[in-house]
């Protein structure tokens, strides 16, 4: 009896320290999601260019998608601004091994990686609108980011241990290049609070970067 009354307080006493270490995750807001996260995007975006490990290969499964691009703008299907909207979680409020990730040494976070989740998110709703039946599983063009337009903060701080959203849609299409209009929200005080408004401008090129 002895023993178990000590190994609970044993596991009590590493249970503490263990939420210091992941800076209280008992007690972090949580917006409970059920939307992709930002790692099934990453890799929903591999699929959809053929991200090859030996860059040869990769080269080689491209050049065989250039019949398949289709170039007459009049077979393109018709899509609208809500066609490519879409929506990721960035659980840092659930997994404390990815915020430690997102962590600076001033346990605040990283707001670089927040850009590249941005910038990944684009192309991904990029991808989307460009999305046709006829490509099959692999896009025929490459998507890139040419600009990042504009960057509006609502709030200068983020906080580290809550649930972030980023959503968005395309906004403005020319005949090589779109805009990608995107807003990050955090799930605090059981709400979700709008951080940052974004329009990143893409450019989309053929498989064998000609065009």
């Amino acid at each position: 009896m002895a023993m178990g009354v000590s190994m609970r307080a044993a596991s009590r006493k590493l249970f503490d320290v263990l939420g210091v270490r992941c800076y209280h995750v008992r007690n972090v807001t949580t917006s409970q999601p059920t939307l992709p996260t930002m790692r099934q995007v990453r890799e929903k975006l591999k699929d959809l260019v053929g991200a090859q490990k030996n860059w040869s290969e990769q080269e080689t499964a491209k050049s065989n998608l250039t019949d398949i691009l289709i170039r007459d703008k009049s077979k393109l299907p018709i899509r609208c601004m809500n066609d490519s909207y879409q929506e990721a979680i960035l659980p840092l409020g659930q997994d404390y091994r990815l915020r430690e990730k997102y962590l600076t040494f001033m346990k605040g976070v990283r707001f670089g990686r927040i850009l590249e989740d941005l910038d990944t998110f684009a192309v991904l709703t990029s991808y989307k609108h460009n999305n046709n039946p006829a490509y099959g599983p692999v896009s025929p063009m490459y998507i890139v980011t040419a600009l990042v337009d504009r960057i509006d903060m609502h709030h200068q701080e983020i906080a580290p241990d809550c649930d972030i959203k980023f959503s968005g849609k395309t906004t403005w299409v020319g005949t090589t290049s779109l805009e990608v209009t995107m807003h990050v929200e955090q799930f605090r005080e059981n709400n979700w609070k709008r951080l940052i408004d974004a329009r990143f401008v893409m450019v989309a090129k053929d498989p064998l970067k000609l065009g």
